[in-house]
């Protein structure tokens, strides 16, 4: 590795140089763009000789980083659906756990709760079930038991991991959050304002519908959605 010695490094009555970060250490090494001397811990590997940091970071702010398709940072990984899928099995195992967490989060309208004596619902300021319900599934064994989250969340690993690589991290996660809300409030307004309603399946729809707006523009197969 090519290193640039500083300026008055030799010489017998030369000044030693020390690094332009920190002044109480001696170097004999600089930076091969700007010249000012600096210790080692101030320089990295460059394709020729060590730039110092400061030159390092003005450099890299010219560099664009890379964007997806439909122009949100691009995503290597599929960071966000994991995350989501955890979340979604973190409830699932608080309500083995709890039963009453269901009691407490799902999304219901209006109703009289005998073991709080109190009538809980959105319409009573509970606007957070309108997204809490959404990383509920059906609880223990009843109804479609299991089945229910599983389905759910195979279905988010199946259209998850592909769109959010498309959109960016951000835009995924908006995308999935909005198209939770939305399907909440179209249950309170047109479901029976005592009905009780949990499950992540707004949220995948909405993906799906994601996912054929993003087929049709790069003019893709779709039909594994279908």
């Amino acid at each position: 590795m090519d290193v640039q010695p500083a300026a008055g490094a030799g010489g017998g009555g030369a000044e030693i140089p020390t690094c332009y970060r920190h002044p109480g250490r001696e170097t004999y090494l600089s930076c091969v763009r700007c010249g000012r001397p600096a210790c080692p811990d101030c320089l990295r590997s460059a394709p020729v000789g060590q730039q110092c940091v400061d030159c390092i970071r003005a450099g890299n702010q010219g560099v664009r980083r890379p964007v997806g398709v439909f122009g949100g940072p691009a995503a290597s990984r599929a960071t966000v659906t994991f995350t989501l899928v955890a979340l979604n099995v973190l409830f699932y195992l608080a309500e083995w756990v709890y039963p009453r967490t269901v009691d407490y989060l799902a999304m219901v309208g209006s109703l009289h709760d005998p073991a709080v004596h109190a009538t809980i619902g959105v319409a009573h300021g509970q606007y957070y079930r309108l997204l809490t319900s959404a990383f509920l599934h059906e609880p223990g064994l009843s109804g479609f038991g299991p089945a229910h989250i599983i389905f759910n969340m195979w279905a988010l690993l199946v259209v998850g991991p592909p769109l959010e690589r498309l959109l960016g991290h951000a835009r995924f996660l908006t995308v999935y959050l909005l198209s939770a809300l939305g399907g909440a409030v179209a249950f309170y307004l047109l479901a029976p304002v005592n009905e009780p309603s949990l499950g992540a399946s707004g949220a995948i729809f909405g993906l799906f519908g994601a996912y054929f707006v993003v087929a049709r523009r790069l003019r893709v197969d779709s039909r594994a959605i279908v």
